[in-house]
């Protein structure tokens, strides 16, 4: 027994401390409206059980947001009605009310006394008060199975009476989230081609996070079609795809068509189910086809219709689709001959081809406009063409500036068109040059070299100048002394050879020459006749320029002298004139 009291006397403090916890409402006045004849107005005026009128109670608050409907009113034996009248809220009261109980959800029970008796017929006015009520909430997400489907959620309370609202449209990727009282909802979330998703939500944690996933099941299945190249896929009479077709399809049988230019169309139809994803080969339409009946003169030649190789005439080729279709007949040596012809269905098409091995052939050149000899006879110049039979015939190109091109080549009337590069000749037989030299050696200096070839035969004449001079002490006659001489040596000369050319661009001219040597001037003046033996190594860089590179060997054969005084005293004066040197140069050449 005690027990029980105890837990009696633990429920009846935790209500009360929660009840002291909760907002409350108070009447700020309630008194009669003198002037106001509501309630017996026609309009409005309403009778009780006893036939008598009711009064009426006007509803008013002091705050423009509060909810005057929110309120529950009891009049203890008193009968009551609560209506909206022009936007106002009334309760109509029997006679004799003196006290009333006001509940609103969530705010502590309010017992009022009115401190006057209700009459009949009479207006009053009761202005309320509220506290703000304080709301708690949870945030709800929702997040959705497939992701991008732009999914919609809508909801309300799970309370008789309520009103489905819009919770909102998810994002790309299937979430949608919103603040929400506590409390318990229910929602529904639909979007195209998925069946509609239901659920039940309770949120019961204050500034809490609830996630719902969702995961919407597919009224469709993904459908692949295939039909192979260049055919045209129909689906209930709509052209989809050409070859293979990939899509959506709700559940359902279908209507699948195959079309394709010179074939008979298949008809098929295909059953989709839900969330059952399919490949699907179609049934190929039928081509309509003829046949070709070719023979060749002479026999044995290649037969190619529209790109492909059918082998060797005579034959019959059968299954070729109705229509037009570009034949060629070829055989080496022998011109090829391309036509039409026309396959009509179910029918032969006999053809007889005859060849020919002459044909108007074309020789060019790159660049055009050389001399063009066929067989050792000049016929004019390239581009040539002539009608000429399939054989061996022996070109020579000639251009000016050009690789002579000669050679024995087969010429085929299959293959009319040829042509021939020819190479560009820098290195010619006649030609002339000038060119800016340097020497390393016994003899260093710098100098020029002019010359030229006549047929092959070369003839040069140089000039070189020394920049090493050579310094002399040499003891006076009278014995007094001593007689400094600065000497600077001059070279010049002729030389003759005879040069080879190696392909386009090089050519060795071995030389022989003569030349004199002098250095000083005055009492001091040396002088010396050389021979020299050489090698000429060019190379053509482009049209007109070229550089060479000549290693050399000269013997002083006459020498003066005061010139053998003084090559015994100076090695560097000895090289001068007998010794190697290498000269190199850059020439211009025409």
């Amino acid at each position: 027994m005690k027990k029980h009291i105890i837990i009696l006397l633990s429920l009846l403090i935790v209500s009360t401390a929660m009840a002291q916890q909760m907002p409350k409402f108070s009447v700020v006045s309630f008194g009669e409206r003198p002037f106001d004849t509501a309630a017996n107005d026609e309009r409005y005026k309403e009778f009780d059980g006893n036939g008598e009128l009711f009064s009426i109670i006007k509803l008013a608050s002091n705050n423009p947001d509060d909810d005057l409907r929110a309120y529950s009113f009891d009049f203890s034996l008193c009968e009551h009605r609560v209506k909206t009248v022009n936007d106002e809220v009334w309760v109509y009261v029997q006679r004799n009310a003196m006290h009333v109980t006001i509940k609103r959800a969530g705010y502590r029970t309010l017992k009022y006394e009115l401190n006057t008796t209700v009459q009949p017929g009479k207006v009053y006015e009761m202005v309320l008060s509220a506290e703000a009520l304080q709301v708690y909430r949870e945030m709800l997400q929702f997040k959705i199975t497939p992701a991008n489907v732009k999914a919609t959620i809508m909801f309300r309370k799970d309370i008789s009476g309520s009103q489905q609202e819009l919770f909102g449209i998810t994002d790309e990727e299937g979430s949608a989230a919103k603040s929400l009282e506590l409390g318990t909802y229910v929602y529904e979330v639909f979007t195209d081609n998925y069946h509609k998703s239901e659920g039940r939500i309770e949120l019961t944690e204050n500034n809490g996070m609830h996630v719902e996933n969702v995961v919407l099941r597919p009224k469709f299945s993904t459908i692949t079609l295939e039909a192979g190249e260049g055919v045209d896929i129909y689906l209930n009479s709509e052209k989809v795809g050409r070859g293979s077709w990939s899509g959506i399809l709700n559940a359902g049988t279908y209507t699948v068509e195959c079309r394709k230019d010179k074939h008979k169309s298949v008809t098929e139809s295909i059953t989709v189910t839900e969330n059952h994803d399919a490949r699907i080969r179609l049934k190929a339409p039928v081509p309509i086809v003829g046949s070709l009946s070719l023979i060749s003169r002479p026999g044995s030649a290649n037969i190619t219709i529209d790109g492909k190789e059918y082998g060797a005439a005579p034959r019959i080729i059968n299954d070729l689709l109705i229509g037009e279709h570009t034949v060629t007949v070829s055989r080496t040596n022998y011109k090829p001959e391309t036509f039409k012809v026309e396959i009509l269905e179910n029918n032969v098409v006999e053809k007889v081809v005859e060849l020919n091995n002459i044909a108007k052939m074309t020789i060019s050149s790159k660049p055009s406009a050389a001399t063009l000899y066929i067989d050792g006879k000049r016929v004019g110049a390239t581009p040539h063409i002539s009608q000429m039979a399939s054989g061996d015939y022996n070109l020579r190109i000639v251009k000016k500036g050009y690789r002579t091109f000669e050679k024995t080549v087969h010429l085929d009337s299959s293959s009319p068109n040829v042509s021939y590069s020819l190479k560009r000749q820098l290195q010619n037989k006649y030609s002339g040059y000038i060119e800016a030299a340097g020497s390393v050696g016994g003899f260093m200096g710098v100098g020029y070299n002019v010359g030229c070839y006549l047929y092959n035969v070369n003839l040069e004449t140089f000039g070189m100048f020394g920049l090493a001079p050579a310094t002399i002490y040499a003891n006076r006659p009278d014995g007094k002394g001593y007689t400094k001489y600065i000497m600077s040596p001059l070279s010049f000369g002729g030389r003759v050879g005879y040069g080879v050319i190696l392909g386009s661009r090089f050519r060795l001219t071995p030389q022989f020459g003569v030349g004199c040597l002098v250095a000083g001037s005055g009492d001091a003046r040396l002088s010396a006749v050389t021979l020299s033996g050489a090698l000429r190594c060019e190379c053509a860089i482009v049209k007109h320029f070229g550089v060479s590179l000549t290693p050399e060997y000269s013997y002083a054969i006459s020498k003066q002298p005061l010139y053998k005084e003084f090559t015994a005293a100076s090695s560097k004066i000895n090289g001068w004139g007998t010794g190697f040197n290498l000269r190199a140069g850059l020439y211009f050449y025409f």
